[in-house]
């Protein structure tokens, strides 16, 4: 619905030429949101039905919504109120203050263990509420992993290739590219590197890191690639698109 806004037709006629598109609402249940979290992706209210959700689930559904979609704001209060709030009739806290809302990165070069970070991703995760990222496995130097999650669910896939398992000629030509490539390379590793965000509310952020540590394959700094590749791994297979038709 909201794509449509940004339509014009062939006559030159657009539905923004006589509407304008103030606010996208969704609607959650939140006694099942954190069971379920599904992210309102162009939501700028959530409202809720708060009869029938206890005091303590509706305060941990609040930084909830918040986290899964920066942009969405959360009101329990009536509508004349929120509209005031919109519009800079009252000052508005964000949910980052108002929940305590908190987050970080993690980053590392060394690969993980396979068998090893599939028991972190099984495991819960106290306070996460969001977390998305690229990961890199020792049994896969070439390939680029992504993770996602939100709620119960976790994800992860194949996003391509690291640049470092592609041939330099094949790179694109663009300086600004190859600038942030320098940034990023590694002399041993190339660019392949452990980077994920986590969002949530009274994370341990040290008891994570120290769990996503113990994942990463020990040993001095090295592509031992020959002796990675007798690591267990758990994941499913990863296939080029050419491979996978």
């Amino acid at each position: 619905m909201a794509a449509t806004f940004d339509f014009r037709s062939e006559a030159g006629e657009s539905l923004s030429d006589v509407a304008r598109l103030d606010t996208m609402v969704t609607v959650v249940d939140a006694v099942n949101l954190l069971k379920t979290i599904r992210r309102p992706t162009f939501c700028r209210i959530a409202a809720r039905r708060w009869r029938a959700t206890s005091s303590k689930q509706t305060t941990a559904a609040c930084p909830s919504i918040g986290c899964s979609t920066p942009a969405a704001s959360t009101s329990r209060r009536p509508s004349s109120t929120r509209y005031k709030e919109l519009y800079g009739f009252a000052e508005h806290v964000p949910e980052s203050e108002e929940y305590g809302v908190k987050n970080f990165v993690y980053r590392a070069v060394r690969p993980f263990d396979p068998v090893k970070f599939d028991q972190f991703i099984k495991q819960s995760w106290p306070g996460v509420i969001r977390a998305k990222g690229h990961f890199w496995l020792a049994t896969r130097p070439q390939w680029l992993g992504e993770i996602s999650q939100a709620g119960s669910i976790v994800r992860t896939e194949a996003l391509g290739f690291w640049r470092a398992a592609v041939p330099a000629e094949r790179w694109p030509d663009d300086p600004l590219w190859r600038k942030d490539l320098r940034k990023q390379w590694n002399e041993i590793y190339g660019d392949r590197r452990q980077e994920i965000v986590f969002i949530g509310v009274g994370m341990d952020e040290g008891a994570i890191r120290a769990r996503l540590d113990a994942c990463l394959v020990p040993g001095r700094p090295t592509m031992d690639v020959a002796e990675w590749a007798k690591l267990p791994d758990p994941f499913p297979a990863w296939l080029r698109a050419d491979q996978a038709a």
